[in-house]
Formats: C-alpha cells, sequence, structure tokens
C-alpha cells in the first residue's frame, strides 16, 4: 500500500519543514499545491521529495481538492502545513496500511499547540476526517474556511492525533480572527 501526503500552502518556509519531518518516514509520495508563495517554501518542499504545484488560489475546498486529485497512492494523509503527525498518529497509520481494511476514512483528532503549550482539554474534540482511501472517492466540501471531507463509505477514528500549531502568538491570532 502506497500513501500519498495531500497539502495546500502559500508562504509555508517556516511551517513546512515541522509537518514534513513528522510523516517522512511513512510517505511515498507527497503533493503540495502552492498559490504563488512568495517565500522559500518551494525549495523547502522540493528537499523533501515533494511535488510541487503552482496554482492561483481558488478556495480552500478547490485548491485542496486539486491537490487530492493529484495523488497516486492508495491511501491519502491530507494535512495543513501548521500540522504535525504524532507518534502514536504515525504508528496507528502505519498499522492500518499494514492491514487490509473495509474501513474507507478515518478521522484523526487535533490537539492544539498554543502559546508554547499543546492545549489536551480547551478545542477539543476536534476530529477531522483526513486519511482515506483514494478509492472512496473523497472529495473536499464547503466554505470559504470551514471545508470538510467526504468519502464513499464507512469511518472510524484513528489513535494519536495531530499537532495544530495554529497561531505563533496572540497578535496573530487576533488578526487572524479579524481577517475571518
Amino acid at each position: 500500500m502506497r500513501l500519498s501526503v495531500s497539502l495546500i500552502s502559500h508562504n509555508e518556509e517556516k511551517n513546512l519543514p515541522r509537518t514534513l519531518d513528522s510523516i517522512k518516514e511513512i510517505t511515498d509520495e507527497i503533493i503540495i499545491v502552492d498559490s504563488e508563495s512568495t517565500d522559500s517554501t518551494k525549495s523547502v518542499a522540493e528537499s523533501y521529495g515533494a511535488k510541487f504545484f503552482v496554482e492561483k488560489w481558488k478556495g480552500f475546498a478547490n485548491q485542496k481538492n486539486s491537490s487530492l486529485e493529484k495523488c497516486s497512492g492508495d491511501w491519502i494523509l491530507c494535512l495543513d502545513c501548521d500540522e504535525v503527525v504524532s507518534t502514536e498518529l504515525l504508528e496507528s497509520i502505519k498499522n492500518i496500511m499494514n492491514n487490509d481494511s473495509s474501513i474507507r476514512g478515518f478521522e484523526i483528532n487535533r490537539k492544539t499547540f498554543y502559546i508554547d503549550k499543546l492545549l489536551n482539554y480547551a478545542w477539543q474534540p476536534d476530529k477531522k476526517l483526513r486519511f482515506v482511501k483514494k478509492s472512496s472517492q473523497p472529495k473536499w466540501v464547503g466554505g470559504d474556511v470551514h471545508e470538510s471531507l467526504e468519502v464513499n463509505g464507512q469511518t472510524e477514528t484513528l489513535k494519536g492525533y495531530l499537532i495544530h500549531y495554529s497561531y505563533k502568538d496572540m497578535t496573530q491570532h487576533f488578526n487572524k480572527t479579524i481577517d475571518y
């Protein structure tokens, strides 16, 4: 079984290494659809062997669907550039890939890393469908910000979690809230 990792990016040179380091031992293919970054996102991605595509911004769901379409693996792990796969989640993914599962997709709980702390109770649970079989016809749907992934078939929840580095500080949190 082959694993593709699907990402979208824009000026993610600082976040991308942390994300790609967390999955490098299990991925066969990294697909990144970038929306015209002006920093060194492309060179960082290519240093990890990623297939890098530059496309004009089409909105979150459409941009993520473009990345999904380029994936060739049997399984697809959809990540954001500010997320890291925990060790327990990495083991869960390996276990699923080594067994012939009839499950078509798996939700993963996210824990937010906020102001130098991993939050175990705030913003919990935060389960997102992110690990899917390509044959389940995964598709991103939804609005401009809160898109979600859908598949044809049964889903379950994996053990482990994604660590979400959503804000580098309170100022960025405030500014992002105002932007949305």
